[in-house]
């Protein structure tokens, strides 16, 4: 059998503090793809405080959610990192426009 393990990330903006990745959560478990699915659009629509985005994550094998964690946790912090120099060039750009 098959499982889909969802974990998500949850990012914030501060005006001092800019874009920073608040952490990495664990949301749940499916048996099945669309049950995850279902699963990430709660956490979606439920957790309140910044951004939340999902990630569904095929597990491999037994007792492999803490690898899954760590593989999820590196992929958001890749997508932090890129949140964040997305938002220095945008106020770079609107700075030298002033």
């Amino acid at each position: 059998m098959e499982w889909y393990m969802v974990a998500y990330a949850k990012i914030t903006e501060d005006k001092r503090k800019g874009i920073s990745l608040q952490g990495v959560y664990f949301g749940g478990i499916g048996k099945t793809e669309e049950e995850a699915e279902q699963i990430a659009r709660k956490c979606v629509n439920e957790i309140r405080g910044g951004t939340v985005i999902p990630k569904v994550l095929k597990l491999q094998g037994c007792y492999k959610v803490i690898d899954a964690m760590h593989e999820a946790f590196d992929r958001f912090c890749d997508i932090a990192d890129q949140m964040v120099e997305a938002d220095q060039i945008i106020c770079r750009t609107k700075n030298n426009k002033r």
